[in-house]
């Protein structure tokens, strides 16, 4: 292999990027890391042991090439690493390849997409899973055409996939992204190997006739309580913005609180409508609430200073959240650029998941 195909360029964000970084380098592979504004800046700590710090101060803290890129077709370092043969690699990045920067890589331009090709297109993948139930997980590496837009449109042909079951004790975003990131490292390893042993990729179309697509979400906007839900459903919806998102909100006394940690609880008999959003018990097990037909116990309840209230909830107090809170939250479309979303709704606060 030739020292230019030795190089490998890592685009995106993440700790699994970084963890791929260093197994490649670990094989001989010299890497270059570009990021767009957002992941430049995100908290990671990719190994057991590592201090949560910037993504861009780490690979810094290593002396690893690193560049913060807005548009990477005018970026004159990336176009030089695909005229010298390196091969390119994406991990969640915001990228949109023109198809100038395509043909540069002649056909070395790659990227992990952590869905099951073609379900789950859009964003907030393991969100939308958990509210579905579905507990079968995938890996597909893409060869990127300029078709691909990413968040959006997914249409490079298939070249690896990594199937995985999730098991029942994962139950929020953070557990279904340590599952992921282990089967994605390995994956990753099983494409090196393919690199180093120069076999042919074979590349295969999607199958769009069961193309499934959901939109990104913004925690902040989306993440809104409907009292008139069972329990099974709200237990879903608040264990899809969980860690590591803030969790999801409604109101007590006129001020907006999170949910997390919540079990529905069957044992504790049927409730009529009405009582829907009561807080009936509070005790060691958590806050007691009514739903329209079985219990929903919460076991973290904070304000929006990510303060612990639960000690001062009372029995007899109400969870509503109003009318016009969930009417915008499935009207909310949330748009995002190289610097996270877009203007436009940044001043809202919150998290894209």
């Amino acid at each position: 292999m030739s020292r230019e195909c030795e190089t490998l360029v890592f685009f995106g964000g993440g700790n699994l990027l970084l963890r791929c970084v260093e197994r490649a380098r670990a094989r001989g592979y010299s890497a270059t890391v570009f990021a767009a504004p957002r992941h430049s800046a995100e908290i990671v700590a990719p190994f057991p042991g590592d201090s949560p710090g910037r993504f861009g101060d780490w690979l810094e803290s290593r002396g690893l090439p690193f560049h913060v890129v807005e548009d990477i077709n005018g970026c004159d370092d990336f176009l030089s690493l695909g005229t010298r043969g390196a091969t390119g690699i994406g991990f969640g990045e915001t990228y949109t390849f023109s198809r100038e920067t395509v043909a540069v890589f002649q056909h070395r331009l790659f990227d992990m997409m952590v869905i099951r090709l073609p379900q789950y297109r859009g964003g907030a993948h393991f969100s939308w899973q958990i509210l579905r139930g579905s507990r079968l997980g995938a890996w597909n590496i893409q060869e990127i055409d300029e078709r691909m837009i990413p968040g959006v449109r997914d249409e490079g042909s298939v070249v690896m996939t990594r199937e995985y079951f999730i098991p029942p004790s994962a139950r929020i975003p953070v557990d279904f992204f340590e599952i992921a990131d282990r089967e994605g490292e390995e994956l990753f390893s099983d494409f090196l190997d393919r690199l180093r042993s120069k076999d042919a990729f074979f590349p295969r179309k999607i199958d769009n006739g069961y193309s499934v697509y959901f939109p990104r979400l913004y925690t902040s906007a989306h993440a809104w309580i409907d009292w008139s839900w069972t329990a099974e459903e709200l237990e879903r919806f608040v264990c899809a913005f969980d860690d590591p998102y803030p969790g999801a909100s409604t109101f007590l006394h006129g001020k907006r609180v999170f949910f997390k940690n919540v079990s529905r609880d069957p044992t504790e008999g049927r409730f009529h409508p009405f009582m829907s959003g009561l807080v009936y018990r509070i005790d060691a097990r958590g806050v007691f609430v009514a739903c329209r037909d079985e219990a929903l116990v919460v076991r973290d309840v904070r304000d929006e200073s990510g303060t612990h209230i639960s000690e001062m909830i009372l029995p007899g107090s109400r969870f509503v959240t109003p009318r016009s809170f969930l009417d915008e939250a499935l009207s909310f479309e949330a748009n995002y650029d190289a610097r996270g979303l877009s203007q436009d709704v940044r001043h809202q606060g919150g998290s894209v998941s």
